[in-house]
């Protein structure tokens, strides 16, 4: 009988097989291989990021999450609507391209955690977005964050289930939700639901934003015509070789080609960091009010 690390070993390479990604350089270019010339596929981030989520699965040992993949499939669906254009803003990007109409509204208030902050992460360094591996997925290092106050913004929720309860009960915009706590994302980061109700089956947290570290780095905006970014809103993350001492997690970010701001003032010559690195960031459509440098007042 198999041990478990043999069975995970075993059961790898059977996959790695069947998706033809050993050999064959045509078939690793279909399942997302990485390619410079990056193009917007919505479908085909979907199945990058699912299989993603499988391997960080997999590398971590999560047995009965392996398992109930194969028995029952996946346990969430990628968010690939244009949430953006729901809310009635003029923006025809899907979830994963993080989208910001008005933070004020957007942006859910909630607490607990543990949570992830990637805000600040991108270059190399401490917090990289490495895009090495494959290009419509970043493996970020993130900031992991005990507890504490955060956001969640409900345009940029990457599980479409979680996205349609909590687009129900605040209005596409958020709006319906002023208050801390009010929204069912917040439960649903902070896992007070069952086991099969999580954003990501077998994430140790979910990458939202808060405002720790802000005193260390004040937040800014730097603006950025075009490029590839990291969408890392609501990302699952998962402790390096399951340290859970660690400081740092790492998040599978889908990254998005088109016009963002880096969260921090005086980078705009840093808007493409070579390197097959990328920013954590956002878009904050014209008009629209971004981020602020503080917590907003309560309602």
């Amino acid at each position: 009988m198999f041990r478990w690390k043999s069975a995970v070993r075993f059961v790898t390479v059977l996959w790695l097989v069947s998706v033809g990604l050993q050999a064959d350089p045509a078939a690793a270019q279909y399942w997302n291989h990485w390619n410079p010339e990056f193009k917007n596929d919505p479908a085909r981030t979907a199945r990058a990021f699912k299989r993603d989520v499988f391997i960080a699965n997999l590398s971590q040992g999560n047995r009965e999450v392996v398992l109930d993949w194969f028995r029952h499939g996946p346990g969430f669906t990628f968010n690939v609507k244009q949430t953006a254009k729901a809310a009635k803003y003029d923006s025809k990007a899907p979830a994963y391209a993080d989208i910001v109409g008005d933070f004020g509204t957007n942006f859910l208030k909630c607490e607990g955690g543990p949570f992830a902050l990637c805000f600040y992460s991108g270059p190399e360094g401490p917090l990289p977005c490495d895009t090495s591996k494959y290009d419509t997925v970043s493996e970020c290092t993130c900031t992991a964050i005990d507890h504490g106050l955060f956001f969640v913004d409900i345009l940029g929720i990457l599980n479409r289930a979680v996205y349609e309860e909590t687009a129900k009960a605040c209005g596409a915009d958020g709006s319906l939700c002023p208050n801390v706590g009010d929204a069912p994302v917040c439960d649903v980061v902070n896992e007070k639901l069952r086991e099969d109700e999580k954003m990501f089956p077998g994430a140790d947290m979910i990458s939202v934003f808060s405002f720790d570290g802000a005193t260390e780095v004040p937040i800014g905006q730097s603006s950025c015509e075009s490029g590839k970014y990291a969408g890392c809103m609501t990302a699952p993350c998962f402790y390096p070789g399951g340290d859970e001492e660690s400081d740092t997690v790492q998040c599978l970010c889908p990254n998005y080609s088109g016009p963002f701001q880096i969260g921090q003032n005086n980078k705009e010559n840093m808007c493409s960091l070579g390197n097959q690195h990328v920013w954590s960031a956002a878009y904050t459509l014209p008009g629209g009010n971004g981020i602020p440098d503080s917590p907003p007042a309560s309602p």
